[in-house]
């Protein structure tokens, strides 16, 4: 089993915010859930309509990383500010 995969597999139930990260530890994405676990791994699982942009994204992940929340709106306003701080390629503004 890779890196990523245990680290996907010890993902909470919890509201947060994850960030995707590539081969040189740029974040490429960031997210929000009410549930991480089930968030991040809908983008691993095999799908025939995952748009290409989104298969292009999963291809270059290497790591993960999360922060938990107390609610969905407090994912939010992180997000939005992790957003804004470092301007991933993959978020669209």
């Amino acid at each position: 089993m890779t890196p990523l995969e245990l680290q996907i597999q010890t993902l909470p139930d919890n509201p947060g915010v994850y960030q995707y990260y590539d081969k040189d530890n740029k974040i490429l994405y960031v997210g929000k859930a009410k549930s991480l676990n089930k968030r991040v791994t809908s983008y691993f699982r095999k799908q025939n309509d995952v748009p290409i942009r989104t298969q292009k994204l999963v291809e270059q992940i290497v790591d993960i990383e999360w922060i938990e929340v107390g609610s969905d709106l407090e994912a939010l306003l992180l997000e939005t500010n992790l957003i804004k701080e470092y301007l991933p390629k993959y978020n669209v503004l």
